[in-house]
């Protein structure tokens, strides 16, 4: 009898122990600041699993922290940035909202993967099917977010923020319209483009539009003038404008 109570044991304990690593963690107060602590949020849950709570943006002061907007949610992650400003000209902070994994197919791949905040607005959720590109949740199963690199500068008051999902995809967003991040590039400007892209992977550029693209010129003979004194050569036989 002893021997069958220890074998039964050593059978349901690994699967015991596996039914609990897969359980999501509890919901807690955190406060999170953005990337140069201009301005944080504090997250309050009102329950343990669900995305009820209270979620409110400060900006730090030199006396006291002014309160800037109050979110009538709750997520067990969000990323912000202070100070960016969209094409209006208009300054605010951007939030990201991260939900917890959910890829599957039909009602789980409906359900919310990721939202954009600027301006304490709403600007665009995704569920996993609409993050991978299929507004039907036809697939079997939808790669989870892995890994959150987050806020990415560009250039200027230009910015990015990336999520890299379970498959290796890194899917892009502009954080101050909440749209995945496209590409457009002219004439000569369409080699770099490319060459940029395939360095750096993509970095979940949606989409690449080239006009009017140069990868080399039209006529035969032109490489002549990449030789020693070819700028010479050009002004002799076409002349100076």
């Amino acid at each position: 009898m002893i021997r069958r109570l220890l074998l039964s044991s050593m059978v349901f304990l690994p699967v015991l122990g596996s039914a609990e690593a897969y359980q999501p963690a509890r919901n807690r107060i955190y406060v999170k600041s953005s990337t140069w602590g201009a301005c944080y949020v504090k997250a309050i849950p009102h329950g343990k699993f669900n995305y009820k709570g209270v979620t409110r943006l400060y900006a730090v002061g030199k006396k006291r922290d002014r309160l800037l907007a109050t979110f009538r949610w709750y997520s067990p992650r969000v990323f912000l940035q202070c100070n960016l400003v969209n094409k209006k000209g208009k300054f605010g902070a951007a939030i990201v909202r991260i939900f917890r994994g959910s890829g599957g197919r039909g009602r789980n791949a409906k359900r919310p993967a990721i939202a954009f905040y600027f301006r304490n607005k709403l600007l665009r959720k995704y569920t996993y099917a609409e993050l991978h590109g299929d507004k039907t949740g036809a697939r079997y199963r939808y790669a989870e977010i892995a890994k959150i690199p987050g806020f990415r500068w560009i250039k200027s008051n230009d910015h990015a923020f990336d999520v890299k999902t379970q498959d290796g995809k890194t899917f892009s967003f502009d954080p101050v319209t909440g749209k995945r991040r496209k590409s457009l590039a002219m004439s000569t400007g369409a080699p770099p483009a490319i060459w940029l892209a395939d360095r750096y992977k993509g970095k979940g550029i949606a989409g690449m539009a080239l006009l009017s693209a140069n990868f080399s010129p039209g006529d035969k003979s032109a490489w002549i003038f990449t030789w020693p004194w070819g700028l010479q050569i050009v002004k002799l036989v076409l002349g100076v404008h």
